[in-house]
This record gives structure tokens, sequence and C-alpha cells, in this order.
């Protein structure tokens, strides 16, 4: 199964394009306007099955995520998105194009500017109608004719091309004009010569590092990127590569990619500089501390130890927790469920929450890190989807003091703002400022951090 099906859409982009010259623009322009602008996302999703849209990668840039990302591009004589999809991010490029004399003008010199590449087909000719139709768009604003038919029209814009990406990127030396990129979230093996991951990895950590390599000094890059390569403990030594290549002028948290693709995202801009060391991630990945301590102050953070689908169950009869007993309690005691269990123990008094954590409020309008205290004589065997927080000093007092922060709208926003993957990391919630009078403070809501999406 292929993304032969888009072929379909591109082919009513095309019958658009063609009618442009026998209809007032006033009757084109709002059927225009939508192919430029959420439409062809809105149709991958209709014309393309789900799975293989995540096989190939393909999910287009919608018109919202498009108008941050053109906010960020500088001027630039040239501009290259080596995985260019339907071409929304070059459009953000055209658009920051000087228009010429007349529209065939436009096209011949958006040919020598623009460059993409994609290995679809359906996807490069759909890419270069949209362009066309951006052009046709500008100069009937202008009052200007359509001096040029569809097909010297496409065949002017050159530059866009079916072309693999990591192919083209490894062929190329010193890009002189800017790089735009949203690569694809899926995962793949990490190179033999990767230097800062084994395994699996995001594909969109592999083509960003790529890319930003392959351009010249000074040359900006400017790029889309899902949330886990900014906040995620394993891309730390991404983020040192990253910024190795690139002097980061600014990291932007977007929020979800759209309302259909469940992933948050970052816009990452900056420009090529001389490889040098980095030894610490820049300030601009997450917020830096507020407050003179954190919660690894004050207690040991660690995760569960139980991995019940694969640990035997052998060793003493245990209660065992799991993230389903937590509920929006307060305080709980052992739980009656039982586990065989070797490994290492927790004894309360300790406060647990939930790994997986979405940003924002949780169902109910609970605090995303609200946490329970757990109470009782018995070492819990805990599994390894909770996060367990216990007081170096075994006070209970601090245990519900540690409640007050997790719940309050201070701490939501200042994760929201650190972290928006799906789960929270233990790092993360070891840097959690630690202000138990704030927390129970009401007052404080007024003084929340506040987080622009």
């Amino acid at each position: 199964m292929t993304t032969d099906s888009y072929l379909g859409y591109s082919d009513r982009l095309h019958r658009l394009a063609s009618d442009l010259s026998a209809k007032p623009w006033p009757v084109s322009r709002g059927e225009v306007q939508s192919a430029l602008n959420g439409q062809a996302a809105e149709q991958l999703r209709v014309l393309v099955p789900r799975t293989v849209r995540r096989a190939e990668g393909a999910f287009f840039t919608g018109s919202h995520v498009r108008a941050r990302f053109e906010e960020l591009l500088e001027d630039a004589t040239a501009f290259w998105d080596p995985a260019c999809g339907a071409g929304d991010l070059l459009l953000a490029a055209a658009g920051k194009q000087d228009l010429g004399a007349s529209m065939r003008d436009t096209l011949d010199l958006w040919g020598k500017t623009l460059r993409g590449g994609d290995l679809q087909p359906s996807f490069v000719r759909t890419a270069r109608l949209r362009l066309f139709l951006l052009a046709a768009a500008r100069h009937k604003e202008r009052g200007d004719p359509i001096d040029v038919d569809v097909a010297s029209g496409l065949e002017l814009l050159k530059g866009i091309r079916v072309a693999d990406a990591y192919s083209d990127l490894e062929k190329t030396r010193s890009y002189s004009g800017t790089l735009l990129l949203n690569p694809p979230f899926g995962s793949v093996q990490a190179p033999a010569d990767c230097s800062w991951a084994g395994g699996s990895v995001s594909q969109a950590a592999v083509i960003s590092l790529m890319s930003a390599s392959k351009i010249g000094l000074g040359q900006q890059f400017v790029a889309i990127l899902p949330d886990v390569l900014r906040s995620g403990s394993r891309y730390a030594r991404w983020r040192s590569s990253i910024e190795s290549i690139i002097d980061l002028r600014s990291v932007n948290l977007y929020g979800q990619f759209d309302d259909h693709t469940d992933v948050d995202v970052f816009l990452l801009a900056g420009r090529r500089r001389r490889q040098r060391h980095v030894r610490e991630p820049s300030a601009l990945w997450w917020p830096q501390r507020t407050s003179a301590s954190t919660i690894e102050d004050i207690f040991k953070v660690s995760v569960g130890t139980v991995v019940d689908n694969r640990d035997p169950h052998a060793g003493p009869k245990l209660p065992f927790l799991i993230a389903r007993d937590l509920g929006d309690l307060k305080e709980i005691q052992a739980p009656d469920r039982t586990r065989q269990f070797a490994g290492r123990t927790f004894k309360p008094p300790f406060v647990a929450i939930r790994r997986t954590s979405r940003p924002g409020l949780r169902s109910g309008g609970n605090a995303r890190a609200a946490g329970t205290l757990v109470t009782g004589t018995q070492d819990i065997a805990v599994d390894n989807h909770i996060i367990v927080m216990k007081s170096q000093s075994g006070s209970v007092d601090e245990c519900n003091q540690l409640i007050d922060v997790l719940s309050s709208p201070k701490t939501s926003a200042w994760l929201d703002n650190r972290i928006r993957c799906r789960h929270l990391t233990v790092g993360v919630v070891r840097s959690i400022p630690w202000s138990p009078k704030a927390a129970r403070d009401e007052d404080s809501v007024a003084q929340e951090l506040s987080v622009d999406y």
C-alpha cells in the first residue's frame, strides 16, 4: 500500500490551477486559500490510511504551526526543505520572497531559490501545484494576469523534485541558504557512526542533526521537532551535539502538532557555527531554576522497580502498587494486591505519582503530577509506571507538603514548560521547584509561571 491515492487530491489542485485564468479571482479566491492553508493535511488523512502515513512519516504541517514557523524565518537568498511533503514550509519561505514583474518571472525566481525533496511523487506534485497557486494568488491580489500555463509553471519549479532526504543531504556540502525541516517523527535504528545514542532513536533526531551539519557557516536552520528531543533525558547528548553545530537563537514551545497527531512539538531556530564542545545545554531548552530548592533536595526520587510482564514471580509475597491504584486519592494504605518479588522495595511513607502524564490538567481537573501519600508498615513492591518520592527524613509532614506542591497550578505550569512528552522522567521530577509555602498560599496562583503556546 502506498500514497498513490493522494494523486486524486493533486489532480483536484491541477484543475483548480488550470481554471484560474477563466474564472474571476473573487470566485476562486476561497478555494485557493483553502488549498494553501490546511487542506493538504486534511486530504492526506482522508485519502491515505493511517498505517501508511505512519510508515512513511507523512504528517503535513498545518497552517497554525506553519504561521509560527514563518515568524522565525529571516531573509535569505535560498531555502531548502529536504523532506518537503506537500510543501508547507516551502510555502512559508515563498511568502518571504519578492514577486517578479509577472507570474512567470516569479515562478522562474522560485525555481532557482526554493529547493525541496520527497520520496513520494504525489507529494512533490502537490507541493509544486501549491506553490503555483500561491504565486497566482499573490499576483491576482496585485491585479496581475496569469501569464503562464500550469504545465510550464510547474516546469519552472525545477528545484522541487522526487528525492531521498538522506541521499540529498549526504551529497551536500555547505548549503548556502536557510534549511527548513519538519522531519518524520517515527523511530529508526541509530546510524553506525551515531555518537549520541544507540538502538532505536527518533528519526527526527537523526535527520535534524544531519541537516544542521550540511549548511554553511552563518546560514539559518529552522525546524519543527518532537518535544522529546527538547526535554527527554535520553536526548541530552543530542542537544549537546546540535548546539555544537547550531548557535541557538530560539527554542519555542508550540504544543500538540495538530488535533489529529498526538505529539507535542517545539520550533528551533539558529545559525550554523564552527563546531565547538558543549558541556551544558543552553538555557533556552527549558525554564531555569526559579527557587533555592528543588524536590531532590528533600526527597529521594526513583522509579518503581517491578516490570510486571518481565520480572519473575519469585521471592516474598508483598503488597504490589500499580498506577491504577492511585486514582485521584490523596492518601492510601498498602494495596490488597500482592505479588512475589525479590527486588528492591519501598517502605512507607512515600508519595507516588504516575509516570504517564499528558500536558495540561488530568481528567477531572487534577494537576498533571498530582501525588498520593502511601502509608502503612509493610514494604511495598512498586510497578515501574510509578515514580516514588521518599522523604530523606522519613517525615509524613514533608510528604503532605510535597502533595501540596505537586497539586499547585504553579507546578503544573512549570511541568508543561519543562516537558511536553506523554510521560514524566525522574530527572524532571527532581527538578520541580520546592516551595511548599507558596503552594498553600492562595494568592500565589496570580504569580504562576506564564507559558506561551
